[in-house]
């Protein structure tokens, strides 16, 4: 055998091996990332944004199609919903919740718009629970504590079904301002209006597990029947 011919067949065996190990690393990169084996499935690019789809076979079970977004060739966020053929969301932040069709190539992009509350315009705020089935209504302090609340309140996330708080909503605020009615929703320590973002009522320190409207319940019974009403 010649030494060219060895030469070659040396270039070409590392070449191989050297495609075979990258290909080994990015399959257990992308596998790690999910917690199995994945590989490129398909790619669809909706205005700015590129998705990329998974094809990964865990330990057990049928294979699964996880979705990462890319935006100018940068990952943003991974493990988005494909509702059909043609319909995937993605939450790349807690103020941005992405629709985008592959099919049709359409975006919308939704970012909270919070309507403000001014103490100037309240009538008056009543608190129900839904479980005693009682009312009351909020007494001066109350009332400005709450719009301090709302108006300082983070947003927390995007909720677009019908019961946005799991098992159900406990308590609801009326608000009364120029002759009209605003609902807010709330579970344990969200709150929403009828718009679909929820806002974190919690200080901070506070764990995610406290239930806000509970202690509100509470400190208003006690605070708002000095006023008497």
């Amino acid at each position: 055998m010649s030494k060219r011919l060895k030469t070659l067949i040396i270039v070409t065996t590392s070449t191989i091996v050297l495609i075979l190990i990258c290909g080994y690393f990015a399959l257990t990169i992308i596998g790690g990332a999910f917690g199995s084996e994945c590989e490129k499935s398909n790619s669809w690019i909706v205005g700015q944004y590129e998705i990329q789809e998974y094809k990964c076979l865990g330990w057990a079970g049928p294979n699964y199609y996880p979705l990462e977004l890319f935006k100018n060739g940068e990952k943003i966020t991974r493990n988005g919903l494909k509702l059909d053929s043609c319909r995937i969301h993605f939450v790349p932040r807690n103020d941005l919740y992405l629709k985008l069709n592959i099919c049709n190539k359409q975006l919308t992009e939704l970012t909270p718009d919070k309507k403000r509350l001014n103490f100037k315009q309240i009538d008056s705020i009543v608190m129900v629970n839904l479980e005693l089935k009682q009312s009351r209504k909020l007494g001066e302090g109350s009332v400005k504590h709450f719009i301090e609340k709302w108006n300082e309140a983070s947003v927390f996330d995007f909720r677009d079904n019908e019961k946005p708080f799991y098992p159900s909503s406990l308590y609801y605020y009326k608000v009364y301002q120029n002759g009209s009615e605003r609902v807010f929703e709330t579970g344990n320590f969200m709150i929403k209006d009828a718009d679909n973002w929820s806002y974190s009522f919690l200080e901070k320190g506070e764990e995610t597990s406290t239930k806000k409207f509970d202690e509100m319940w509470n400190k208003l019974k006690t605070i708002d029947s000095n006023h008497g009403k």
